[in-house]
């Protein structure tokens, strides 16, 4: 399941609205639009806030989503090659 889908769910079992959601993490309405839609990610400490406000993990977000774990890995190796230009041997 993408992460999108699992906001969603996670969003309608808490009875909540977008904006509702958006007021609490401190993002606009467009951003949860977006991030429900799969058009774009929350970074690292926007999904902080969402576990908080679904009483869920992390791990659990990323889990679910392939897409999301092949873009951290992709995210991680270049930043290795970037730490290897700048930090050679």
């Amino acid at each position: 399941m993408r992460l999108g889908n699992q906001l969603e769910k996670l969003r309608e079992e808490q009875k909540m609205s977008q904006e509702e959601v958006a007021k609490q993490v401190g993002v606009s309405v467009q951003n949860i639009h977006k991030w429900e839609n799969n058009k774009s990610y929350p970074d690292i400490q926007h999904l902080l806030k969402l576990s908080d406000i679904y009483e869920t993990t992390i791990d659990e977000f990323i889990k679910k989503d392939a897409t999301l774990q092949n873009r951290l890995n992709i995210e991680e190796e270049e930043k290795e090659d970037d730490d290897e230009l700048f930090h050679p041997g």
